[in-house]
């Protein structure tokens, strides 16, 4: 799975293809075992384990209790139908195929992390889904997350819950391909995290009435599941393709300015329902060279009491915005703008190094018949190439392609000619 997303490939070719293509197999580790007992007392030894081929039915429970690293891989063909539980650190599981699409409640969860404040625990390379709650849901930790938390390469569907319940510490969430949930990608609260390089597509709110996001945090008093504020958050890279309903977000960050410190850099957000950023106070937001492309429903950002930071090298797209920007700000609310370009929707007011002009994407309205390509600079000629902030002297794009003339382009694609 990694390899593939890792491979340069366009943002929405990468959808089909991750969708279709198998994984490479993770090297089978430790001794190859044939059930879920076998599976706990080799990892409760302090020993990695393989499951060989086979299905596997039931709840299996995880613990290491040595001061090594212990690996849970499998040797092909191997399906856990069943809820995993992970009750201590040092714990990796790679290559793993697991879903609970039987259980209820919190036994409906596909990989349970019970441990509280635990470090090294990495889910790898592994399909998960169908699930029918979480995809991948931590125990409430306030004040105790868990470090060292890697969740790298995977693909969760068909989730009727989220994809992650997150409660981390200088966590990553990168390279996964989240895919037909039905409520949240990332419910996510701590200190440092990186989400980075994954795809998110189709939330589809089920039912309607779902308020569905693709990552939502909140500060609620008196709420078990209000973990630590989110701060010093890494977002980038990322493309955010379909999230539909009527409450329907990209990002949903409530809380007031105990989250603060976020990099939102070179993502794709297209064809969200509602609002495809709230920030309610947040403070030191960094918006920079990201595409919004219809990206909201009613506003594409939302800025309010008293949220700050910078729009910086952005593309609105057919931005919808009940505000005199393609934005909206409440009167608390003063984030600063410069060299963002906007176009077929709400524009520019005031902004002197902006423009409204036509991008000339390569095929925003998808007349080629597929989703390929659609937001890269398709002319040489497009208003966006260069356009961006000068002080911008390094970024990745969401391709991995670095800056390519005299200043960043506009948007989440830099302009490569051929």
């Amino acid at each position: 799975m990694r390899q593939l997303i890792r491979a340069g490939l366009t943002a929405t070719a990468l959808v089909v293809m991750l969708a279709v293509a198998p994984a490479a197999r993770a090297d089978c580790r430790g001794t190859t075992v044939t059930s879920l007992s076998a599976l706990a007392a080799q990892v409760g030894g302090g020993h990695s384990a393989c499951l060989a081929p086979g299905s596997y039915t039931g709840t299996v429970d995880l613990s290491n209790p040595s001061s090594r690293r212990v690996y849970v891989t499998q040797s092909g063909g191997a399906v856990v139908h069943g809820q995993i539980r992970i009750t201590s650190g040092r714990i990796v599981l790679d290559e793993l195929a697991v879903e609970n699409s039987a259980g209820a409640g919190i036994g409906g969860d596909c990989v349970r992390v019970h441990a509280i404040g635990a470090n090294d625990i990495q889910i790898l390379d592994s399909d998960i889904g169908p699930c029918a709650r979480d995809g991948i849901r931590m125990a409430y930790n306030q004040g105790q997350h868990d470090t060292g938390v890697v969740i790298d390469g995977n693909e969760l569907h068909d989730l009727t819950f989220n994809a992650c319940t997150c409660y981390m510490r200088g966590g990553v969430f990168q390279n996964n391909y989240v895919h037909d949930i039905s409520n949240d990608a990332l419910d996510l609260w701590g200190d440092s995290n990186t989400v980075r390089h994954n795809v998110f597509s189709n939330l589809v709110a089920n039912p309607t009435t779902n308020h569905n996001d693709v990552l939502q945090t909140w500060q609620t008093p008196g709420d078990p599941a209000t973990g630590d504020p989110l701060t010093h958050l890494t977002f980038n890279r990322n493309v955010i393709d379909t999230v539909s309903g009527p409450d329907s977000h990209g990002l949903m960050i409530g809380g007031g300015s105990l989250n603060h410190d976020f990099s939102i850099r070179s993502n794709l957000f297209r064809d969200i329902g509602s609002i495809g950023m709230l920030f309610s106070g947040t403070g030191d937001v960094t918006l920079l060279a990201n595409t919004f492309a219809r990206a909201g429903g009613l506003d594409t950002v939302e800025w309010k009491l008293g949220a700050s930071g910078t729009i910086d090298s952005d593309i609105f797209y057919e931005a919808a915005s009940v505000g005199s920007q393609p934005w909206y700000q409440d009167s608390s609310s003063a984030p600063s703008h410069l060299y963002n370009l906007a176009w077929g929707g709400a524009l520019l007011a005031d902004e002197p190094t902006g423009v409204n002009a036509d991008p000339l994407f390569a095929d925003p309205d998808g007349t080629d018949g597929d989703r390929d390509n659609d937001f890269q600079l398709g002319d040489p000629g497009s208003p966006a190439i260069d356009h961006g902030d000068p002080a911008v002297d390094s970024r990745l794009d969401i391709l991995g392609t670095p800056i390519q003339g005299s200043a960043v382009d506009d948007g989440a694609f830099e302009y490569a000619d051929g």
